[in-house]
């Protein structure tokens, strides 16, 4: 309920445009349970663990859902691709299988500096302790949220963005006390005043 803010992205001049909630709706969540796993038809020994990626973010989309029960049925809210961070910040070496890189340099160099600094500080603000990295505000309840994406490099590993304004796929996807949600919706352009 309220108002939320919401940040453009990735605007190709088309009808629609995309916009990345400013925070996580659900502060943790595992990608994919074993138990959610198992229903869509995988098995146990398949999961195994530490999770298994090839049936999708089923829990992260169930939890999606439940966030967004409420809103309006036509945005049809998801989650936000890796392609789609690294087109944002102009990466394109991202790979999978051992690649992450740090928003502000598009390297694995570091970025520390005062609140507000990070020029993607919007892509991780309201995350535990971000104001280090240059996000506008801290919540100390989320400390990163998952993107929609897969490692293919890893049969059991998701992207995720971080804190520390970084996207990397080291997060284990049976990990429900790590990332979060935080929702993407594609409105008509004409919607926005």
């Amino acid at each position: 309920t309220g108002c939320m803010r919401w940040y453009t992205f990735n605007d190709e001049g088309t009808d629609t445009i995309n916009l990345l909630l400013d925070h996580n709706t659900t502060a943790t969540v595992a990608w994919v349970t074993k138990e959610d796993y198992v229903e869509a038809g995988g098995t146990v020994e398949e999961y195994g663990s530490v999770g298994n990626t090839s049936k999708g973010p089923i829990t992260a989309l169930k939890q999606l859902k439940s966030d967004t029960s409420t809103w309006n049925k036509s945005i049809n809210p998801r989650l936000i691709e890796a392609s789609e961070i690294a087109t944002i910040t102009g990466n394109s070496g991202l790979t999978a299988g051992g690649s992450y890189y740090y928003f502000h340099t598009n390297s694995t160099t570091k970025y520390t500096g005062a609140a507000g600094t990070n020029k993607y500080a919007w892509l991780f603000d309201n995350t535990y302790n971000c104001t280090t990295y240059g996000c506008n505000v801290a919540d100390p309840s989320a400390g990163a949220y998952w993107t929609n994406t897969a490692d293919s490099g890893s049969f059991n590993t998701a992207f995720t963005v971080y804190y520390i304004g970084i996207l990397s796929h080291d997060n284990s996807v049976a990990n429900a006390s790590g990332p979060g949600v935080r929702p993407v919706i594609t409105v008509s352009r004409d919607k926005l005043r």
